[in-house]
């Protein structure tokens, strides 16, 4: 061997690995089954969201976060850097027809969003929603807000690093699974794959959050 030790970064669980140790940030119901014939019986496994690989800014607010309760006066609305489908657009106009001016909306696109015009025009249209474009201050912006609306992946991992509850619709075929068992687990709402969630659905399920705090409290733990 080449070196003494190997480490596996992994998160499909679809392949074997002759490693000594293997991570996967992922949660799942049942992670331990996920790798038992995958790799050797001796390696290390340092499998959920408890050995997330994040940026250290997060961990920095983290020792310092503040303790929410449950009242939403910021909402962050972030689908991940792409969004295809354009549920940042959706989740815009569902907000509005809350008829809430006393929310600050905060919404967050990737520089490869093929919608960002659509999105600037639907913020600048309304009151109190800010515009951002590829942004380094993530970390903040998680820390400030105090309801998500965003996709599954990585950014999951933020979120709950600092304690954000967040409404979750997945809009990636390898989200779902996790998406669903942490909806399942307590630590978001899941409101199911992009294609089934409508304007509707989402500007009721926005409005029950904002008025069950005690829900939101729990999800801040």
């Amino acid at each position: 061997a080449m070196v003494g030790k190997i480490m596996v970064i992994d998160d499909l669980a679809d392949r074997q690995h002759d490693c000594d140790l293997i991570l996967d940030q992922n949660f799942y119901l049942e992670p331990e089954s996920r790798y038992e014939k995958l790799v050797p019986v001796k390696s290390a496994r340092l499998l959920g969201q408890h050995y997330a690989l994040l940026r250290p800014e997060f961990h920095e607010l983290r020792n310092q976060i503040r303790s929410r309760d449950g009242v939403v006066k910021n909402i962050l609305v972030f689908f991940g850097g792409v969004d295809a489908t354009n549920e940042t657009s959706k989740t815009i106009r569902a907000i509005a027809t809350l008829g809430r001016d006393d929310l600050t909306v905060t919404v967050v696109v990737g520089s490869g969003n093929l919608h960002q015009q659509e999105v600037r025009g639907l913020c600048e249209e309304l009151n109190n929603v800010s515009f951002h474009c590829q942004v380094s201050n993530m970390a903040e912006l998680i820390a400030n807000a105090d309801l998500a609306v965003g996709a599954g992946g990585s950014v999951t991992w933020e979120r709950l690093c600092l304690g954000l509850p967040a409404l979750v619709i997945s809009i990636a075929d390898n989200q779902t699974a996790i998406a669903e068992d942490c909806g399942r687990s307590g630590l978001h709402v899941y409101l199911r794959q992009a294609s089934d969630v409508s304007q509707t659905v989402l500007a009721a399920a926005l409005q029950t959050a904002l008025q069950s705090p005690a829900l939101l409290m729990n999800l801040s733990m």
